[in-house]
């Protein structure tokens, strides 16, 4: 069924993300979940436009750097988890790991531009 929905949307919508993630889906390794094919199939019925938004794909483009900056942080092991199994969340759960991530992110820059600020020697304080 993947299979011709994927056909039918490379003639109709070859460039929208939704026949982009079907083909990776279909080349993968390993067989897809039950829910990431049934999410693609809901998805063929109203396909991305080309440039719409792509959450999973900026959760796979932060995972690394959130892995190298705070390997031990629960919204790491979340994001690394859902990324590193390729079992794609719905957007809206995508959204609320990227909205965490990019919030993580947010905060290390402040703390970093306190410490940088901070006179030599200085005990710096960081409040929550």
């Amino acid at each position: 069924m993947l299979q011709s929905a994927h056909e039918g949307l490379q003639a109709d919508h070859p460039d929208s993300p939704t026949t982009d993630s079907i083909a990776t889906v279909l080349n993968a390794s390993r067989p897809p979940s039950l829910q990431r094919v049934q999410q693609l199939i809901k998805e063929v019925e109203n396909p991305k436009k080309p440039g719409a938004d792509d959450t999973w794909a900026e959760l796979q483009r932060v995972a690394e750097p959130l892995r190298q900056e705070l390997p031990n942080a629960s919204v790491t092991d979340s994001v690394t988890r859902v990324v590193d199994a390729d079992d794609r969340p719905t957007d809206d759960r995508a959204r609320v790991l990227l909205d965490e991530t990019e919030e993580l992110f947010t905060r290390i820059r402040e703390v970093r531009e306190v410490l940088d600020d901070a006179d030599e020697g200085a005990i710096v304080m960081i409040e929550k």
